[in-house]
């Protein structure tokens, strides 16, 4: 059950990785912006650190004595 707690916490944070915005240039050129001020690496990052830090937490809690 944890695996998939685990899984469904990585595809979250996925999934906001790839809603991405598009803005124009004053050519009215078309390019991703960003306006949630979190860069796609720090997303990722977050999302990882969230997905390892229940898989510890799980281990710890469910370790035999």
């Amino acid at each position: 059950m944890s695996t998939t707690i685990v899984l469904a916490l990585g595809l979250a944070a996925l999934s906001g990785v790839q809603a991405q915005n598009i803005c124009y240039n004053r050519y009215n050129n078309p390019y991703r912006c960003n306006n949630s001020g979190l860069g796609y690496g720090a997303r990722i990052g977050i999302g990882v650190g969230i997905a390892a830090g229940t898989f510890l937490f799980d281990q710890v809690v469910h370790a035999d004595h």
